[in-house]
């Protein structure tokens, strides 16, 4: 009887590790599907942003034409990328003169919404060379 007590406890006590190892296992499973979920989101993010600024970064405005054409259509350009599936808003920024500097990109990713300032190239922004 006592040798049947201790096989029985023996089994108990496997099934119980057992158990724990599963759950341990599912658990951890779980949290790196997460944390890959997370890291492909944060990836989309810095991909967003980096297009949008290096776009600004890039953007020509001769010195004879009408800047503001040139900033809608880089605007609309924005919408036609592959990140413009992305974007929420984007609107121009300027500074106290009155001169546009910049936009500012409102974006979405996986419901996590973001903001970015591209800045333009002051010395080829007209006027400011």
């Amino acid at each position: 009887m006592n040798g049947m007590m201790e096989i029985i406890l023996s089994v108990a006590i496997i099934l119980i590790l057992g158990s724990v190892l599963v759950v341990s296992t599912n658990t951890s499973f779980r949290g790196s599907i997460l944390i890959n979920e997370t890291l492909k989101q944060a990836q989309t993010i810095n991909k967003i942003d980096r297009a949008i600024r290096e776009s600004a970064d890039s953007l020509y405005i001769p010195y004879f034409k009408n800047p503001d054409s040139i900033i809608n259509d880089y605007i609309q350009g924005l919408y036609r990328t592959n990140t413009g599936s992305y974007l929420k808003n984007v609107i121009p920024i300027y500074d106290s003169k009155r001169i546009n500097y910049g936009v500012e990109a409102l974006y979405s990713v996986n419901g996590r919404e973001q903001k970015t300032v591209a800045i333009f190239n002051y010395k080829n922004i007209r006027g400011m060379e």
